[in-house]
């Protein structure tokens, strides 16, 4: 079904954004696992309308980059 499909890739690549939920091209690019040892955050800043992601610590180029919504990291 079609529109199943298209609700999934929403979910796979949505990011939260604010009260909202937002498609960010960049974002849903960046190279990510689901796990323990994250390397990044990122946070909406709604002043500025924009998403923010952070490195914790470097990061190389090919890296699986886990990214940790910094509003659950405190």
């Amino acid at each position: 079904d079609i529109d199943y499909v298209a609700m999934a890739i929403f979910e796979t690549n949505s990011v939260a954004a604010g009260n909202g939920v937002g498609i960010f091209p960049r974002m849903a690019r960046i190279n990510h696992a689901c796990a323990k040892a994250f390397n990044s955050v990122y946070s909406w800043r709604e002043e500025e309308g924009a998403l923010h992601i952070y490195a914790l610590k470097p990061i190389a180029k090919g890296e699986v980059s886990p990214v940790l919504p910094a509003r659950t990291a405190y």
